[in-house]
C-alpha cells in the first residue's frame, strides 16, 4: 500500500504552518519518515500531526 503513497502532509503546530513533502523527490525512506521530518524539514515531530496519502491534493470545504 505505501508504494501508492507519494505525499507526507505535516501539520505543524510549533509554526502554525501546513507543509507538503512528495515522498518520491525527497527520496523519503518510508520507514524513517519521522526521522526525514525532524532531520530535513526541521520539524519537532511532537509538535505535528502527519499522515501519507496519494497525492497532494488539498480539499477545502466552504460549506458554513
Amino acid at each position: 500500500m505505501m508504494s501508492r503513497m507519494k505525499t507526507i502532509t505535516v501539520l505543524d503546530y510549533a509554526v502554525g504552518k501546513v507543509t507538503q513533502y512528495n515522498i518520491e523527490k525527497w527520496g523519503v525512506d518510508e520507514g524513517r519518515i519521522e526521522d526525514f521530518l525532524e532531520e530535513i524539514g526541521g520539524h519537532k515531530v511532537s509538535d505535528c500531526h502527519w499522515m501519507v496519502h496519494e497525492d497532494a491534493t488539498v480539499y477545502i470545504d466552504n460549506n458554513e
